[in-house]
């Protein structure tokens, strides 16, 4: 019976692999071939045979990887042969490696976030939080669309091969929950147009739009006036100039929040207001 061991070996790029073929009973061939993938090997400084028929290779390469086959003849005639398998660790890249996703607060159905990565051997999967290991089901983490959830997510996939990491920035915006009131003022009285959420994150704060003029972050006409982080919106005494469409908007950071609200604002002499907030 004749043994060539190992079976099968995942080695790394680079390293030296020795591939032992013997008879079982321990008697000497009278000769040794090896084939890879079904062709001879040829032999020279980097695979060579050696010690009555073990293969050598020095600092394995992608075109070493495959099937070998070990033939060796006996003294008393009658040859046997074997195979061995040569598999090169590899793991798949993440594309892409980085996303930014925006989550709206409440929303009912969470999120997905999967790592992929493949390779060989199996790699192993770890999920990160903000730095610290989170569980996950079958390489899958789900998120709730709560605030707490804002972070940095980081999937990190190895093996003998390599570590590849795939990061997914979540941020969860909260909801606007403005709810103005439709109101009657004469002209030259003055207007409050509140825009709120929920809770106010220190990077929260609130645009406003004047057909299509802004007067965000404390930007403030003679007569309109923007304050309590841009919240709340004042006319200080409401003039025909004063009439159109009023907008706001809420944003976390750079990101704005997706959602309206209206009101329509009626001021004496056929000057009218209209109002709306959200994202």
């Amino acid at each position: 019976i004749l043994i060539v061991k190992p079976a099968q070996i995942i080695p790394s790029y680079g390293d030296r692999v020795e591939l032992e073929c013997d008879f079982e009973d321990g008697s000497s061939p009278q000769s040794v071939n090896w084939e890879h993938n079904g062709r001879p090997i040829i032999e020279g400084s980097r695979v060579f045979v050696f010690n009555h028929g073990d293969l050598v290779i020095k600092k394995l390469r992608a075109s070493d990887v495959g099937v070998y086959r070990c033939t060796l003849e006996s003294i008393a005639g009658g040859a046997k042969s074997a195979t061995a398998r040569i598999n090169a660790p590899w793991i798949s890249r993440f594309s892409p490696d980085f996303e930014s996703v925006s989550l709206t607060e409440g929303d009912a159905k969470s999120t997905k976030f999967e790592c992929n990565a493949e390779g060989e051997p199996k790699p192993t999967i770890e999920w990160y939080f903000n730095g610290e290991v989170i569980e996950h089901k079958n390489r899958v983490i789900k998120i709730k669309s709560v605030l707490q959830s804002s972070g940095v997510y980081v999937c990190k996939a190895k093996n003998d091969a390599d570590e590849v990491n795939r990061t997914i920035v979540v941020e969860v915006v909260p909801m606007v929950t403005v709810t103005p009131k439709h109101t009657t003022v004469d002209l030259f009285t003055p207007v409050h147009l509140q825009c709120s959420t929920r809770l106010y994150p220190e990077s929260t704060s609130f645009v406003w739009y004047h057909n299509g003029k802004n007067y965000s972050d404390g930007i403030s006409s003679e007569n309109v006036v923007v304050e309590s982080n841009g919240s709340l919106l004042v006319i200080k005494a409401a003039t025909r100039a004063d009439e159109g469409l009023w907008e706001c908007k809420a944003r976390i950071g750079t990101i704005f929040v997706p959602a309206w609200s209206r009101a329509k604002t009626t001021i004496g002499i056929r000057v009218s207001l209209v109002f709306s907030a959200g994202g």
